[in-house]
């Protein structure tokens, strides 16, 4: 029987799985939605038992049938993750609370308490302010929890029995996390108190962790045994099943999150020993934009409501109907410009209060000049990271959800000057699917994606519109700019009117 390989990648909006063979056909595909939980003004949350592991059986289950193969064909299994997020999960294995995000923006007080004590400051989408947050606020949860895990390493928990964590989510638990040791500084724990209990076994990316249980594979359709590969975060997987494994190749993912990463060295030197986070130069991470595919839907959710009973009727789908009116518009959106921080601000500086703004706004404007403004705006994102790594970048590479959309590719096209290239077949899931295969011995160089992942088309950009997006990136920079110190008050003023709220609560 030819070997088959299952990717599985659980993402902030849904979650994908993809079986291909050894030659990177793809032979069934599946996707299932599940919200983001939002309880309160900067919190982000996955009910992480449907989302992390019910998602992950149902997507398994319909690929495999839709297939129709026998699952002993499946030689490997690799889960990919958004990252960084924890899940609290107790002795018996069951998750204690809603996994909290890396968009989740609740941990503030306790940032700044850890950046006060460590060498190095570390940003507010780890892991480490969020666990202290809970150990704070929801203590009776701390201390009943066994373990903490991600969303990956829940999901391969869940198939094998086997705690894990690779080590570039462990890297992302940020300050008890030793990058030379690649293992837990259980110093910077005690300091810190983080119980080392909390703390699950290192591993690298193509390690096996374990095989499938009996349990599992009743509930997913896999086989008994089937190898199931550590795994990491999306951000990995997102280059490897884009085929940016070699240097100067930068994936720009239009993803939940957007974001943009290029490769210093090949893509494989990483895969056992070290981590794309390692200060060695090894990748470098340039936008970080929270809300790119999320702003997309929220503005499909929150104003797209005819676009989508259009498309259902039609059968087809209100992005390409709101793609539609945007492309009526010309660059730039006739003078409007979308600042997309809904969910707070990465790059190019971290403010966990950053709002999002819509400016230049007047009566002239209409729905589709507002969804080009919000498309326009993770090209304005990218280029905040670019000032540094234009001459380091030989090859550009669209991926993610959003990089469907031909308007949004040629968008970015035109505001980097540069051309794009699209892989249709490119995604998260093909990659794990690509490292179940590499790691099971079954393929031997990461330099065969490309043989998986043929260049579907290339956008070449426009002179006259690139010339319109640099000054208009201008005007997004001075607007950023002029904005950063009123996001302070502003929160200031939220929580004074949340504090007065439950005063008022109080003595009624």
């Amino acid at each position: 029987m030819k070997p088959l390989f299952l990717g599985l990648d659980i993402g902030t909006l849904g979650t994908k799985g993809t079986l291909a063979d050894l030659d990177g056909q793809v032979l069934a595909r599946h996707y299932v939605e599940h919200p983001v939980i939002r309880p309160r003004p900067g919190w982000a949350e996955h009910q992480a038992e449907q989302a992390w592991w019910e998602d992950v059986r149902a997507v398994t289950r319909a690929v495999l049938g839709a297939a129709g193969v026998d699952p002993r064909r499946v030689a490997g299994v690799a889960v990919s993750g958004l990252t960084p997020c924890l899940g609290f999960v107790d002795e018996s294995g069951h998750v204690l609370r809603n996994g909290i995000l890396y968009s989740d923006n609740r941990a503030v007080t306790e940032l700044a308490e850890v950046n006060a004590v460590l060498p190095e400051p570390i940003t507010l989408e780890l892991v480490l302010p969020k666990l202290l947050w809970v150990k704070r606020h929801e203590p009776e949860i701390f201390r009943r929890s066994a373990v903490v895990l991600s969303a990956n390493s829940y999901a391969i928990f869940r198939l094998t029995g086997e705690y894990s964590i690779d080590v570039d989510n462990a890297a992302m638990w940020g300050g008890i996390f030793d990058r030379g040791r690649l293992a837990w500084d259980k110093a910077w724990c005690e300091r810190l108190g983080v119980p080392t209990r909390l703390l699950p076994p290192i591993h690298t990316t193509a390690d096996i962790v374990g095989g499938v249980t009996e349990e599992a594979a009743s509930e997913t359709g896999l086989a008994p045994g089937t190898p199931v590969v550590c795994g990491t975060g999306d951000s990995f997987f997102a280059l490897l099943g884009s085929g940016c494994v070699e240097p100067g190749d930068m994936m720009i993912n239009f993803a939940s999150a957007g974001t943009s990463i290029i490769c210093l060295v090949d893509l494989e030197s990483v895969v056992r020993t070290v981590h794309l986070s390692d200060k060695r130069g090894l990748v470098r991470f340039g936008a970080s934009i929270l809300t790119t595919g999320d702003l997309v839907r929220w503005f499909r959710d929150q104003f797209g409501q005819a676009e989508t009973a259009e498309a259902a009727r039609a059968g087809g789908s209100p992005y390409a109907l709101l793609d539609a009116e945007a492309a009526a518009t010309p660059p730039g959106a006739d003078g409007l410009v979308f600042l997309p921080h809904l969910l707070g601000r990465r790059t190019p500086t971290a403010n966990a209060l950053a709002r999002g703004t819509v400016f230049g706004l007047s009566t002239f404007h209409t729905k589709g000049h507002v969804f080009r403004a919000a498309l326009e705006s993770f090209a304005y994102g990218v280029l905040d990271s670019m000032t540094d790594l234009d001459p380091l970048v030989r090859r550009v590479v669209a991926t993610g959800g959003g990089a469907t959309s031909r308007l949004w590719r040629q968008i970015m096209s035109d505001a980097l000057g540069r051309p794009i290239e699209y892989v249709s077949k490119a995604e998260g899931p093909l990659g794990a699917a690509f490292l179940a295969a590499y790691a099971t011995g079954h393929l031997m160089s990461f330099r065969q994606v490309h043989d998986w992942l043929p260049v579907t088309e290339t956008t070449v950009p426009d002179a006259a519109a690139n010339a319109v997006y640099r000054r208009m990136y201008s005007v997004y920079r001075q607007v950023s700019d002029r904005l950063e110190d009123c996001y302070l008050p502003l929160h200031r003023a939220l929580t004074d009117e949340a504090e007065g709220n439950r005063g008022k609560g109080a003595t009624t």
